[in-house]
């Protein structure tokens, strides 16, 4: 399981040092959260400390948050310039067998090893350093498991959280020596907006990718809202990460209007460099309702060494919360299991955006490096996807069941020789969930998934004023991604047609009944996979396909067409 846990350090000088100490003066330098299983350390968590700046900074009367819980150092320590210190449990201390180099406090807080919030705070309460880390910072699994550190990279980039790595020393880590991952290559700096969301109809919360400089991205004038009308009165970085800025508006935002905000530059923690400004969308996010997000594409059957994910689709015109979406297994027609909900932050969805749900987005990055990192959401978990059928079922915040997946190996293309790590992709987001010809698997092409991408199988409307039309006069079923399915689309203009067609050689002769019968709406579509009624592929060659819809009232409507299957 992912663990997630915030460290941050507000560090306080002594008065005569005001002038002197700076943010970032005093950095995280190592944190140990989860010793065990031991490798060849002791059996104990710490946190090291290094100071970065020319001064000596005296410990005394600093604190220590974990959580809710506070303890203070309540003993003198200079700490040198270039000095490194472990603060860990008292009873503890002897085990580092380094008196010169640790504070032992009496009552050392825990830190969680799932997920906890830590602050160092001094008298004056000023923010020198805060870090957010995350098990999956880690190389690999068995170090996220337990007894390995994780350590700073770069001590020119305290606030990127791509700044902490798994020591690379053999005994698990480096307490009180040179971080054994400081060779490690640079990575960019840049910030960046992760979402704009509105947490009321006056107040925005501006959410980043890593820290800014709380002062700079303190003035107001450095964001501005499309509408003259709207200002922006006051911005306030929010500590101790300073990763999110409150934004205050001089009026009320309207429901179901989508608004841009523009942030003219991001100004970095600690390097002080500007990011290019964005502009991003915003806006009053409206409960889900059916129809307004659909299930997009879903990866069941994950190789071994990844994770399940579906990919939500927003199809209304407003912008929704994920925090509102709920999702759960149908266990009969009249229950499902416990519904779990799919964030616990807010979470926009803008219209017409696709998301991306998993355990471990991780390795949906490694697998399909194009997917799009900001629609990517790591989740606890997600409901069971069983590998070879199931059914998925999404509700919003009132239980009502906004969208239903009954998923089985059969949908997926008939010659493929196994289906683990292939995902299925919606062919058409405007038919429903539950036709099983709507879905197909995706191409080889695209790595057999398109997590935050278009549908490598995807069919667009396309329909004139035809009652008939095909979406191509080939096929081509051999799951590269072109025209791997044909689309027959039609438009009667009223319920209650019949629909039936079959397919036949250019001597006449009956070689395939595609579907017999099928009950039409007014307009819609059926998918045709290039396979016969008993499912086997069709020989390559020139056909002709016959179509016919009865109705009980109006005339039947009769069709042909030549194609060809590749």
């Amino acid at each position: 399981m992912k663990t997630v846990a915030v460290i941050c350090f507000l560090v306080l000088m002594n008065p005569g040092l005001s002038q002197s100490l700076q943010p970032f003066s005093i950095l995280i330098h190592e944190i140990m959260a989860d010793p065990t299983p031991v490798v060849d350390l002791p059996n104990a968590e710490f946190i090291e400390l290094k100071n970065s700046s020319k001064i000596t900074i005296d410990l005394f009367r600093w604190k220590i948050t974990v959580g809710n819980t506070t303890v203070s150092i309540n003993q003198s320590y200079a700490l040198q310039p270039d000095s490194l210190v472990l603060i860990c449990a008292k009873s503890q201390q002897p085990l580092f067998n380094l008196p010169q180099k640790t504070i032992g406090l009496t009552s050392f807080p825990s830190l969680p090893n799932e997920e906890g919030t830590i602050a160092l705070i001094a008298p004056d309460g000023r923010t020198i350093h805060g870090i957010e880390y995350k098990s999956s910072m880690h190389e690999n699994t068995l170090k996220a498991n337990g007894g390995w550190s994780l350590e700073m990279i770069n001590n020119q980039r305290p606030c990127s959280p791509q700044n902490y790595y798994s020591s690379q020393d053999p005994k698990g880590g480096t307490p009180g020596m040179t971080n054994s991952v400081n060779s490690l290559k640079p990575f960019p700096d840049s910030v960046y907006v992760k979402q704009c969301f509105a947490m009321n109809p006056n107040t925005l919360l501006l959410e980043l990718n890593q820290g800014i400089d709380s002062l700079a991205m303190s003035n107001s004038a450095l964001f501005k809202m499309d509408s003259s009308a709207i200002k922006i009165i006051r911005a306030e970085p929010i500590p101790p990460l300073f990763s999110s800025i409150q934004l205050s508006i001089n009026t009320s935002f309207r429901e179901n209007k989508i608004y841009t905000l523009t942030v003219e530059k991001l100004i970095s923690c600690f390097t002080k460099s500007a990011s290019p400004g964005e502009q991003i969308s915003t806006g009053l996010p409206k409960h889900p309702e059916p129809k307004d997000i659909i299930l997009n594409e879903i990866l069941y059957d994950p190789p071994k060494d990844g994770a399940d994910f579906i990919e939500l689709l927003n199809t209304s015109s407003a912008i929704l919360n994920l925090k509102s979406i709920y999702a759960a297994n149908r266990i009969n027609p009249s229950s499902y299991t416990a519904p779990i909900m799919l964030s616990e932050k807010n979470q926009n969805i803008l219209p017409g955006e696709m998301i991306v749900l998993s355990t471990d987005t991780a390795f949906i990055k490694r697998q399909w490096p194009n997917s799009i990192n900001k629609q990517l959401v790591s989740v606890k978990q997600l409901p069971s996807l069983p590998n070879t059928s199931g059914t998925l079922v999404l509700l919003n915040h009132q239980g009502k069941v906004i969208e239903e997946f009954q998923y089985h190996d059969d949908m997926h293309f008939s010659l493929l020789r196994n289906t683990e790590g292939v995902s299925l992709e919606r062919i058409h987001t405007s038919e429903s969930a539950m036709a099983p010809n709507n879905w197909h698997s995706a191409a080889a092409s695209v790595n057999y998934a398109t997590p935050t991408q278009q549908n490598s199988q995807k069919q667009q409307k396309f329909l004139s004023n035809k009652k008939l039309e095909l979406s191509s006069n080939w096929i081509s079923p051999d799951n590269d991604g072109l025209n791997d399915v044909l689309n027959l689309q039609y438009q009667f203009g009223e319920t209650g047609y019949m629909l039936s067609a079959s397919l036949f050689n250019l001597q006449g002769n009956l070689v395939a009944k595609i579907f017999n019968n099928e009950l039409c709406t007014s307009e819609g579509s059926f998918v045709w996979k290039g396979l016969d009624h008993l499912g086997n592929k069709i020989q390559p060659g020139v056909y002709i396909l016959f179509t016919e819809a009865i109705h009980k009232i109006q005339k039947p409507v009769q069709w042909k067409k030549t194609i060809a299957i590749k």
